[in-house]
């Protein structure tokens, strides 16, 4: 179903002011309380470690909390529910293996899910001001998405020299973590017992028959949106004789459920069909002791933003762009040129709460 989106919201405000429809906050201020909240289920010594990391810099800062942004951000209410990408920022894009091409998609589901879908667009857009982009640098983009939404148009194309191998990555990644089969020793691994091997090993057995499994470990991930949750690795082969190393990725209530009472539950094949088109390699959801986990290769890729130079890095940034512009649009029926002005007024509303959050705490803590 298509939505006239922020007509809606425009035509309420006497000659477009859309300084009359800002989002609003749950709070004055955002409080370590609030985040706290968001992520009740991490345990003390897991939160610590996750507000530790996120406060390397305040993009990560930003990325570690979607479900507090989620929670905390409301907009007007006649923006419709869609199928929000959930976590759209900058170094959420990337390369994927799928059957027979490598494509450069948006590239975490974790946080995908229902959501009123202006705030997917506000999160990149406060994401690049949180990078360091300048309020008039990101209004310029603001205007590139808005002109994409309603204008449809081949994608910019990425120069040779941005392409990644993934059959490359795939075989620096076995170098780097495996050697005769097995996984080394490494300070992220833990060994799992003789009882999780195997029930993990039926799990696998029942689901992925076609694998051949070598190893298996655990991993813990300090940093991003998921820090603080366990995840599995295995080395495996398939019927190609191809070793590749999988990752289990334990599946929680996505960030965009935190924006609404209304209830949609999407499985991870759903998100993938309706987002790619199509499922990746090796990608699936399988379940263990009660827990859902999405199955992905590690044979994955992204663009190290930082060594791009000026032309390099617009190009990557209005590809990602046109790529929400696209999934946007399947939802869209008319967006007016003004609504740009809405995304960068409240991109900053949204920018200037997280950037003051992110200093307390820095000066808190550090």
């Amino acid at each position: 179903m298509k939505y006239i989106w922020l007509t809606l919201v425009l035509l309420s405000c006497r000659d477009f002011n859309y300084k009359d429809q800002p989002v609003v906050f749950s709070s004055e201020s955002l409080e370590l309380s609030q985040l706290q909240k968001a992520y009740s289920f991490l345990s003390k010594e897991d939160f610590d470690l996750k507000l530790k990391s996120s406060l390397e810099r305040p993009l990560m800062f930003f990325r570690s909390f979607t479900n507090t942004y989620y929670a905390d951000t409301k907009v007007p209410a006649q923006i419709p529910l869609a199928l929000c990408l959930g976590d759209a920022h900058p170094e959420n894009f990337g390369f994927i293996l799928f059957k027979d091409r490598t494509d450069y998609v948006f590239n975490d589901l974790d946080e995908a899910g229902a959501c009123p879908i202006a705030l997917d667009a506000l999160r990149y857009f406060t994401s690049l001001r949180m990078m360091g982009l300048s309020q008039r640098e990101t209004s310029r983009y603001t205007r590139y998405y808005i002109s994409k939404l309603t204008k449809p148009s081949n994608p910019p194309r990425l120069p040779a020299n941005l392409r990644e191998d993934l059959d490359k990555k795939r075989k620096k990644n076995l170098s780097k973590y495996t050697e005769a089969s097995q996984f080394k020793s490494h300070e992220d691994f833990d060994e799992l017992g003789q009882q999780e091997k195997a029930e993990l090993l039926a799990v696998i057995k029942s689901n992925l028959s076609h694998l051949k499994v070598f190893d298996m470990t655990s991993v813990k991930k300090e940093s991003g949106g998921s820090a603080g949750l366990v995840r599995y690795w295995l080395l495996i082969e398939d019927q190609n004789n191809v070793k590749d190393i999988l990752e289990l990725k334990p599946r929680v209530t996505a960030a965009t459920s935190f924006s609404t009472d209304e209830p949609a539950d999407y499985s991870v094949i759903q998100l993938a069909k309706e987002i790619w088109g199509e499922l990746p390699l090796h990608f699936g959801e399988i379940e263990l002791r009660e827990s859902k986990y999405q199955i992905r290769s590690r044979s994955k890729d992204d663009i190290n933003l930082t060594k791009l130079n000026d032309q390099e890095f617009d190009i990557v940034l209005k590809l990602q762009l046109w790529l929400m512009a696209k999934h946007h649009r399947q939802e869209l029926e008319s967006v007016p040129e003004q609504a740009s002005r809405w995304l960068d007024f409240n991109t900053e509303l949204i920018f200037k709460r997280y950037n003051q959050a992110y200093s307390d705490l820095k000066s808190q803590f550090n």
